[in-house]
């Protein structure tokens, strides 16, 4: 499964140099569907796949311009991984240091917005 992951991130990588968030998301709610089906309950590997693929919507949800989508996904992907890769994990890491730059970033621009 993890050949095949790192394949579709790949081929939404290329569906991105396009800016065609719609389709990227599409593809990712794709993977998501696949990882939370019921023949992977109880899986660590696919628990933690997830969180990085909650992440990678995350992303794209930033880059779409869609920050009220993008919000969630970040705190979902960081209580995902941190549960299930620990605290100090790099991949859990990687989530919260996005998460927290993002999170200034909108802050900064809802704040220029209501002034």
């Amino acid at each position: 499964f993890y050949s095949a992951y790192i394949s579709l991130t790949r081929a939404i990588l290329l569906i991105l140099q396009t800016n065609d968030y719609t389709a990227a998301n599409q593809e990712f709610e794709t993977i998501l569907k696949s990882i939370r089906s019921p023949k992977n309950i109880g899986n660590s590997d696919m628990r933690n796949m997830e969180g990085i693929t909650l992440h990678n919507m995350a992303v794209v949800n930033l880059l779409a311009g869609k920050y009220d989508v993008a919000l969630p996904l970040f705190q979902d992907a960081v209580r995902i991984k941190k549960a299930f890769l620990g605290y100090d994990h790099p991949e859990v890491a990687v989530s919260i240091i996005s998460f927290r730059v993002f999170k200034r970033f909108f802050f900064f621009i809802w704040a220029m917005w209501t002034d």
